[in-house]
């Protein structure tokens, strides 16, 4: 399997989005692990809209891990 990541950016998973993600939502397949992607709805809503990002320079932790969590706080 090729685990090699297309770019080195990452979703923080904080989204304001318009109500129109609804009708991609409806019609998407089952995606990785065979749950609906909203990523995959975000790319096919960008192509009728513009969809805008912002890029954070700053480091990230993984708060699900104790160590990442940790860090997150006193950051």
């Amino acid at each position: 399997m090729n685990r090699t990541a297309p770019s080195n950016l990452v979703i923080m998973e904080r989204y304001v989005l318009t109500t129109n993600i609804f009708d991609y939502l409806e019609n998407k397949s089952e995606g990785a692990g065979g749950d609906i992607q909203l990523t995959d709805a975000i790319e096919q809503l960008n192509t009728g809209q513009a969809v805008y990002t912002f890029d954070l320079e700053g480091s990230r932790h993984d708060v699900g891990e104790k160590l990442g969590f940790v860090k997150t706080t006193t950051e």
